[in-house]
């Protein structure tokens, strides 16, 4: 009998966040009840959890509604960080928005099979999809597919919302950067690792399988 392949997806926080989203959370609720019964496994980095952390509870029990046995854990690691900062040294994203660099270096390490992201500003847009691809050519890496929920091209309009994941996003990712910024990159691994080790989320975090390597093969 031949098994069927599980796709490995990097989920960013927007995509977590975009469940209590008026304008994102038809698809994020789809795409998060496939990860609930293990459709899917949804690949998850220490960045996305400590961006979730500054979210409200609500989408914090969100995230540790996903059964850890359909994650896999990816863990900052001086390879991720090379690969970001060769993002940053080709001004693909300005230096406040190192996190989404990072997503995108953690999933194209992790050979993800796709990352999605509702941030059509910095990651699901074509001009900075083809750059960050071609840096991963040029690292050595393969292409890595970034998509949204809806795995389509949308425009977004200005609404007065409850909740809104790319601001609750971006306000976290600012806090972040003004707290690492002056860090070097051993200091900003371990600030990750303690910062999610050591919350709210650890011990579900623990539970999660981390991401061996065993995917990683760089492109020949």
């Amino acid at each position: 009998m031949t098994l069927i392949r599980k796709e490995r997806i990097y989920f960013d926080s927007s995509v977590i966040g975009g469940y209590y989203d008026e304008e994102f959370s038809e698809e994020s609720k789809r795409v998060i009840e496939y990860a609930r019964e293990g459709r899917i496994i949804v690949l998850m980095s220490e960045i996305v959890i400590q961006e979730i952390l500054k979210a409200p509870l609500r989408v914090q029990e969100v995230l540790t509604s996903l059964p850890s046995v359909t994650l896999e854990r990816i863990e900052l690691t001086p390879e991720i960080i090379s690969l970001r900062d060769a993002y940053l040294a080709a001004t693909i994203v300005a230096p406040r928005w190192t996190d989404d660099a990072t997503h995108v270096a953690a999933a194209t390490i992790a050979r993800a099979d796709a990352l999605v992201s509702w941030n059509f500003s910095h990651i699901v847009r074509l001009d900075k999809m083809r750059a960050y691809n071609m840096i991963n050519l040029l690292q050595g890496y393969g292409i890595l597919t970034i998509i949204s929920p809806k795995r389509s091209v949308m425009t977004t309009q200005q609404r007065n919302k409850e909740f809104d994941c790319i601001a609750s996003k971006r306000e976290a990712q600012d806090q972040i950067y003004q707290e690492t910024k002056e860090m070097s990159p051993d200091q900003q691994i371990q600030y990750f690792r303690n910062a999610v080790e050591n919350s709210r989320l650890g011990g579900w975090w623990k539970k999660a399988k981390s991401f061996s390597g065993n995917h990683v093969n760089k492109a020949s």
